[in-house]
């Protein structure tokens, strides 16, 4: 009796189908983990804009004694931008008004990140706006957060501005309060 030689191996076609199953799972794997990276660069750009809310109001509240500048200390933020700044609010009017109030520091969130329409809410009304101003008002520890729509300046109890990543079309909102509240959604 002849012993039968058992071909041990695979097939070339199944060597194709192992090859294109891995190619696939690691390309599904790259494209999610570049995602991810790009979810992570908002989320940081977020909690960065509300640290420098929070701080510009600390430094508003209390100022250092080495601080020559007492008074109303803001943040402006403009729809469609990637920059955003602390003013002195010099002629106490509660909003960014160039050349009367000095910017004392400008911000650029990174990459592709952009601010949306931020929304002021007034309790009972949402309204859309081109810009915002978060003015501290110090000794009393007093927030105005008013809104530009090109038309008029509504003021409102809370502000939610958008951050937008056009890479992956994602946004992240920061909240302000006008009880001094901060949150990210």
């Amino acid at each position: 009796m002849e012993k039968q030689k058992k071909d041990i191996g695979f097939t070339l076609l199944e060597l194709i189908i192992s090859v294109a199953v891995i190619l696939l799972l690691s390309v599904l794997v790259v494209a999610s983990y570049e995602r991810q990276g790009y979810r992570i660069v908002l989320m940081n750009a977020s909690h960065q804009v509300a640290q420098d809310i929070r701080m510009i109001e600390e430094k508003a509240m209390a100022p250092d004694k080495g601080v020559l500048i007492y008074g109303p200390l803001g943040v402006h933020i403009e729809y469609g931008t990637s920059v955003y700044f602390y003013f002195f609010d010099e002629d106490r009017n509660n909003l960014y008004s160039s050349p009367n109030d000095s910017v004392l520091e400008k911000k650029a969130l990174p990459g592709n990140i952009s601010f949306l329409n931020p929304v002021v809410s007034t309790g009972t009304t949402d309204f859309s706006v081109n810009s915002v101003d978060i003015v501290f008002i110090n000794p009393d520890p007093k927030i105005k957060i008013t809104g530009n729509t090109g038309v008029s300046f509504p003021e409102g109890d809370r502000v939610a501005i958008k951050l937008f990543n056009s890479n992956i079309s994602v946004t992240s909102t920061v909240n302000v309060y006008q009880t001094g509240l901060i949150e990210i959604k």
